[in-house]
């Protein structure tokens, strides 16, 4: 049998954090927690974990437009089952979309005990927006999600004697590791470690002196978690699912109290990771801002915010598409198009000079 985070909550969730401090199989279910819509719950309604399952129609309000929403309301339903997180308490839940500076955050904490919390991040939405940041890091010092992330961290710590854990998935796996490298040393001395579930990695330096350890899991075909990856500093592990359906977090495989693991990743993932870092490396920021920002024109338009409308829309994304092409600056549509033949090439195995002659 096939086990999953939620097998792991039903079998081994009667032990509290006391007894059995958090694991990388915790930190994936807090993480994947921060996808559900805590802002559409009533003011007044109850912040314990346990209390999500108890109407159907609040688990169809809190789940709705996520990532696998079937999966969702299984994983909260086997938490309101669990003694080990039933009685967590969720708090502190922050949600900021602007497309004017195109961020898209949401952070949520957890408090497990009396001495621990876990502040998770969401990943990206299905939203052009959410994206559009994502390959911002491409080009920009920080997003404004980065820089979010840490202003979040660092008000919800000070003062406090609490210890904290960071995590996230996908874009949330890089705000957590972000965060390690770049808060204040006083605060980074309040922080156990941060986990990065399949998330791009911080390209930044470390600021601080802290040396906070970040653990990173990938599955075995990872295609967004090796984006840009220059190092192997990360655990590949078994997933049930093929292709990008492996960046859901339901489909690693558990063994035991921890993900089980792989000795590497496919061969197309580690493409993957060395075209991205060549291609980033080959490329200067202009140019990186340019391909970035046209690719973007090309699919913003009006009334257009998420893949929904995308799907909806799909006569209208042709033409403007066709439009946005035909109507940009000669050079810059060359210099676009020889960077995507480029990326093709390189991710087929090509050579881009044997190709052009």
């Amino acid at each position: 049998m096939l086990k999953t985070i939620i097998n792991y909550i039903e079998e081994m969730g009667h032990d509290s954090f006391d007894k059995r401090p958090l694991n990388e199989l915790d930190s994936a279910v807090f993480s994947q927690l921060a996808y559900l819509k805590f802002n559409q719950l009533p003011a007044d309604y109850c912040h314990r974990l346990g209390s999500l399952a108890s109407d159907a129609r609040i688990l169809d309000k809190i789940t709705e437009f996520t990532w696998n929403q079937a999966m969702n309301k299984e994983l909260v339903v086997a938490l309101s089952n669990s003694t080990r997180y039933r009685d967590i308490i969720w708090d502190d839940f922050i949600q900021e979309f602007d497309p004017e500076r195109e961020q898209q955050f949401t952070a949520v904490t957890f408090t497990l005990n009396n001495t621990t919390r876990y502040i998770a991040f969401r990943g990206t939405e299905a939203t052009l927006v959410g994206w559009k940041e994502d390959f911002n890091m491409l080009f920009l010092p920080s997003i404004p999600s980065q820089q979010a992330a840490v202003n979040y961290v660092t008000r919800v710590i000070k003062n406090t004697n609490t210890k904290y854990y960071l995590g996230g998935h996908s874009k949330g796996g890089n705000l957590a590791t972000f965060v390690a490298n770049n808060i204040d040393d006083s605060i980074a001395d309040h922080v156990i470690a941060s986990f990065n579930h399949d998330g791009p990695s911080d390209l930044t330096k470390a600021k601080n002196g802290a040396n906070i350890p970040v653990f990173k899991t990938i599955p075995n075909n990872s295609l967004i978690g090796v984006t840009m990856e220059t190092s192997n500093n990360y655990t590949v592990v078994k997933s049930n699912a093929t292709g990008y359906n492996q960046h859901d977090l339901f489909t690693w495989q558990v063994k035991g109290n921890r993900f089980e693991r792989v000795a590497s990743t496919t061969p197309f993932s580690k493409k993957i990771q060395a075209t991205t870092v060549t291609m980033a490396n080959a490329l200067d920021e202009q140019a990186k801002r340019e391909y970035v920002n046209a690719l973007y024109s090309t699919v913003k338009i009006d009334n257009v915010v998420n893949f929904r409308d995308m799907r909806m829309a799909k006569l209208a994304l042709a033409k403007h598409f066709i439009v946005t092409v035909y109507n940009m600056d000669s050079l810059k549509r060359k210099r676009c198009v020889d960077i995507s033949r480029k990326l093709l090439l390189s991710l087929a195995g090509g050579n881009s000079k044997k190709s052009a002659s």
